[in-house]
């Protein structure tokens, strides 16, 4: 299992004062590859979706849905152009 967690780096007495970081955390016997995954799917959402250039970036949205899942199972993207990075990770018992 991963998961990200937001957690705050450093306080201030406004919200520009403030910092925060997305954190990889995982446990098991997959977890390091599990972690490494999740982070660069992260790393390409921070380099292709929230890029400083691109004046429409949002804070990722996850979810999670089985793998095999089909495409028009999946929930609609939010905006067009929206970019999904799909990480496909095998759940036990599935």
């Amino acid at each position: 299992m991963a998961y990200l967690i937001h957690v705050q780096t450093k306080d201030g007495d406004s919200p520009q004062g403030k910092e925060w970081e997305w954190v990889a955390r995982a446990f098991g016997e997959q977890g390091p590859e599990l972690a490494d995954r999740l982070v660069a799917t992260v790393r390409a959402w921070d380099r292709h979706i929230r890029a400083k250039d691109n004046d429409q970036h949002a804070d990722p949205v996850l979810t999670v849905h089985p793998v095999g899942t089909p495409d028009d199972a999946l929930p609609p993207r939010r905006r067009p152009g929206q970019a999904a990075l799909p990480l496909g990770v095998p759940v036990a018992g599935s």
